[in-house]
């Protein structure tokens, strides 16, 4: 059985980059349409530059490298737009995930959850008001494209939530998966609470879900699956785009 799901693992987090760069083929669609391979090419070398940088934001000069500098403003506004729309997710199934977590009375009875969801929520909005601001941006995402790429966010936190789920089965967890799921999603709401460089994202993940799951998962089975998860989601595609050359991406 666990061979088998250390298979499945391994196909999500296959599934879970295909979703990204399909995120950024059309994100970036209005501006260039581009072939899988290139969006895929883009996608992780990008990644594996802004791999050592606060979060992920190495990411943006190298994808304005691979467009006409007229450009540069609309593509940093597409990758914003995939960036956000991930970020909106995670927030609107972390609050599930809380809320599952903590009952309707300790909710009204404490306000610092509240204000947790509030403050993230704001601070989005305006970096994305200043951002636009500042750059002067001269388009706007599409309707369309902006639905698409919020709904393959959504496929795709659902894809490695997943993930993480059968990592936590493989290891021994007893809860059942309902519960396994909202926890992790009050997990990755804690993550981007406290953001940090991705090299770092083990610890802070590790930590969030060890206070998640105390006193109902065993400490050596929370590590042991985000280690997992980490490995097949976050090393693997690292290394793939370590091999990538900057030059071989133009013109595919």
């Amino acid at each position: 059985t666990k061979p088998r799901l250390l298979g499945t693992i391994l196909l999500l987090s296959i599934a879970n980059w295909s979703i990204e760069i399909l995120k950024w083929q059309s994100a970036i669609k209005p501006l260039h349409r581009i072939g899988f391979e290139r969006a895929a090419r883009e996608t992780l070398l990008a990644y594996s530059i802004g791999f050592i940088t606060p979060l992920k934001l190495g990411e943006y000069p190298i994808k304005t490298k691979f467009y006409p500098s007229i450009e540069r403003k609309n593509v940093v506004l597409s990758h914003f737009y995939c960036h956000f729309s991930q970020l909106l997710c995670t927030i609107v199934f972390g609050v599930i995930g809380v809320l599952y977590f903590i009952s309707p009375m300790q909710w009204f009875q404490n306000d610092a959850p509240w204000i947790m969801v509030l403050l993230v929520i704001l601070f989005m909005l305006l970096t994305y008001s200043e951002l636009k601001k500042r750059l002067n941006f001269e388009i706007s995402l599409p309707v369309k494209t902006g639905v698409t790429v919020f709904l393959l966010s959504v496929l795709r936190f659902l894809t490695f939530s997943f993930m993480l789920v059968l990592g936590f089965e493989i290891m021994g967890n007893s809860l059942s998966w309902p519960q396994t799921f909202f926890g992790i999603w009050a997990m990755y709401l804690l993550q981007i609470i406290a953001p940090a460089f991705s090299v770092f994202d083990i610890a802070v993940k590790s930590g969030g879900a060890l206070i998640i799951f105390q006193g109902l998962i065993p400490a050596p089975i929370i590590i042991g699956a985000i280690l997992l998860q980490y490995l097949l989601s976050q090393l693997l595609p690292l290394a793939a785009g370590l091999v990538i050359r900057p030059n071989s991406i133009q013109n595919r």
